[in-house]
């Protein structure tokens, strides 16, 4: 939720097949497998096997099924645990399936991240004005300083109630310090292009002011550009994304994570393209994923 409206999570569940046996069956091996034929007319579509039915929406509110991935695994019997037919080196069978899920930011972006940026960037014009024009610039920063808490009050309601800062209120304080920065600068820029005053009045060295504003101007720019795009959204939704819907299973937060080990895993990404093949309907298979350690 840091990252909000960029969060994302990915949802473990596993499986376990302890083998116990009937008395009539202690010489059968019973295991999960995934090669279930499906019927002819899936077939012809291109899915010879059924792994999965898929009867879902992909959005859900806020939120958007990235994708589900299911392998099968096994993890060493534990010690508690033991059956008359279990040897030394008896593994348990496992069905691991994960729900990778993330947030849709577009509401959010369209009525918060968007409007705040756009309040920074009008924020630049005071620039265009006359340094000694202090006034009109206090004036219009003033304006926009309050516009960014108005645009706030307008997903308020929508937003958990959160003990931390999310992206979103990192934009917003971000531009609220863009706007005070440009006030000092405004400020700096009046001051220093001003002569000293003498009996003929007073004069004003506009070039100097031109040249405090042109700085500050890049500094406030670099400010926005760095800390807030670079930093607060793209490095730390990039890094969270890791740990967020696309993390492997293994590095999940469970001690069954790192345990129960896959060896054939597949992946049904449920993006735009497979809706718009397969619409609320699929009865199939995903995608093997070669590599298990990035299931």
């Amino acid at each position: 939720m840091r990252l909000f409206p960029f969060d994302s999570t990915r949802v473990d569940v596993s499986v376990i097949f302890s083998g116990t046996r009937r008395k009539e069956m202690l010489d059968l091996e019973i295991k999960p497998v995934l090669t279930r034929p499906n019927p002819p007319n899936r077939v012809k579509a291109g899915h010879p096997l059924q792994h999965i039915e898929w009867l879902c929406t992909r959005h859900s509110d806020d939120y958007e099924m990235v994708a589900v991935s299911y392998a099968l695994g096994s993890h060493p019997r534990p010690g508690f645990f033991s059956l008359p037919h279990h040897t030394a080196d008896t593994r348990m069978a496992d069905l691991l399936l994960s729900f990778q899920i993330k947030r849709t930011p577009s509401f959010y972006v369209a009525k918060g991240i968007r409007p705040l940026f756009l309040v920074a960037l009008f924020g630049f014009a005071v620039f265009g004005l006359e340094s000694d024009d202090l006034g009109t610039r206090l004036s219009i920063l003033a304006a926009l300083f309050l516009t960014t808490y108005a645009v706030q009050w307008i997903v308020i309601e929508r937003l958990p109630r959160l003990p931390f800062s999310t992206v979103l209120d990192h934009v917003a304080q971000s531009v609220v310090t863009a706007l005070l920065l440009m006030c000092l600068v405004s400020l700096a820029s009046y001051r220093l292009g001003r002569d000293g005053c003498d009996d003929d009045g007073c004069g004003f060295d506009r070039k100097l002011g031109e040249r405090v504003d042109a700085v500050g101007a890049a500094v406030v720019a670099a400010f926005l550009l760095l800390e807030t795009v670079a930093y607060r959204i793209v490095y730390s939704v990039s890094r969270s994304t890791k740990t967020g819907w696309s993390r492997p299973w293994r590095k999940g937060g469970y001690l069954r994570n790192k345990r129960f080990v896959p060896y054939e895993a597949y992946r049904l990404v449920t993006d735009e393209a497979f809706v718009a093949v397969n619409g609320r309907s699929f009865l199939g298979a995903g995608a093997r994923v070669d590599d298990v350690r990035a299931f």
